[in-house]
């Protein structure tokens, strides 16, 4: 069973951006960012609230996956947050070039 921690360090040592097929879209997050930490708590609560509906079919494994994919998304945040709190210097807000 995969811990928190195990998604957390999931590209650990690959550059998670190889992944990607070709012409596949991405969206980037930094933590300087100054709305990081809110767009991860929001994608953790649409894990949450998937997580939830596969309970509902009981597709328990399914359901623990998204869970703890959900709470590792949410480390991570916390992660960022305290990154901003030491370096506030460096935590900009978004705005358009």
């Amino acid at each position: 069973m995969k811990t928190t921690r195990d998604y957390k360090w999931k590209y650990r040592g690959q550059n998670p951006l190889e992944r990607l097929h070709e012409g596949e879209p991405y969206f980037f997050l930094r933590g300087q960012d100054s709305l990081t930490p809110k767009a991860m708590q929001f994608y953790a609560e649409l894990l949450n609230e998937e997580s939830t509906k596969a309970a509902g079919r009981n597709e328990m494994a399914l359901a623990n996956n998204l869970m703890k994919q959900a709470l590792a998304v949410l480390r991570m945040a916390g992660e960022i947050v305290d990154w901003q709190s030491d370096h506030m210097e460096l935590v900009k807000q978004p705005r358009i070039r």
